[in-house]
């Protein structure tokens, strides 16, 4: 009897393990991850012209997140962390730009994540310029503070792309991070755009 019972408890702590694998697996592979967070595409010049004498900035959609708005997992496993990733950052200008990040608002704690050897973490720098055609991406991780998750605009700022080394500013995407269940418990100042 002992034998019997230490085998199924062996086999049902197996089957639970194994399903906590494979569910970890398909949620961090599955598009609900990618969509429960911002993104970015730019081009960089910002603009829509392709007269130089008559550049227009390029209408850029906001980003936009909504922590309320998350799946299940994400809210059990990171409410609080917000992932906010480019699509591509691509060189469209007849020049090459040494490419410096900068958020607006520095109010929360923001990891960057850069694929990229020439990668400077302190000044938020890509040492190697990026070449006409050239294209990169980055990935920011807002993690919201407790005293900030009451509130139904958590952020409001914006990724500021510049030229290093002319001090250009080739874009600007706003970026804002909103919590709507503040609506719901009736706060009317709550996500209006």
């Amino acid at each position: 009897m002992v034998k019997l019972t230490k085998f199924l408890t062996g086999l049902i702590l197996g089957a639970v393990s194994l399903a906590l694998v494979i569910g970890a697996g398909y949620y961090k592979s599955s598009d609900s991850v990618a969509n429960e967070g911002g993104s970015i595409k730019l081009t960089l010049p910002q603009t829509n012209s392709s007269k130089i004498a008559q550049q227009k900035p390029a209408k850029i959609t906001p980003v936009i997140v909504d922590v309320n708005s998350a799946g299940l997992p994400k809210k059990l496993l990171q409410p609080w962390v917000v992932r906010v990733s480019s699509k591509g950052i691509v060189n469209k200008d007849n020049k090459e730009h040494t490419l410096q990040f900068e958020l607006s608002d520095k109010s929360i704690p923001v990891e960057w994540s850069v694929r990229d050897a020439s990668w400077n973490d302190r000044d938020k720098l890509l040492a190697k310029p990026l070449k006409p055609g050239g294209k990169t991406s980055i990935t920011l991780v807002f993690k919201i503070p407790k005293e900030l998750r009451n509130k139904t605009v958590v952020y409001e700022g914006g990724l500021k792309v510049a030229d290093y080394k002319t001090k250009e500013q080739l874009a600007y995407v706003p970026i804002k991070i909103l919590n709507s269940d503040r609506k719901n418990k009736g706060d009317k100042e709550c996500c209006k755009e």
